[in-house]
């Protein structure tokens, strides 16, 4: 499991948009947003229409480590 971050974090750049988080996460644009907008996940919201979130690294890792974990399922509405 740990392999899986390590590769995360030298692949990917210092912030990710959501499209980036989205794919890296494995979850839909929808569940994405959702994240973002509801601060579950910490991020840089500029407010526009294109590129509005920007996500640290090292917040998409610890958002992978908490799902593996168990911990969002209580969190993240299903659907």
């Amino acid at each position: 499991m740990e392999q899986n971050y390590i590769a995360i974090l030298k692949d990917c750049p210092e912030t990710l948009s959501l499209e980036q988080f989205r794919a890296v996460a494995h979850i839909s644009k929808r569940k994405a947003k959702w994240l973002l907008e509801n601060g579950i996940i910490p991020c840089e919201d500029s407010g526009k229409q294109t590129r509005r979130f920007q996500i640290r690294r090292s917040d998409v890792v610890d958002f992978l480590r908490r799902k593996d974990t168990g911990e969002l399922n209580s969190i993240i509405p299903i659907g």
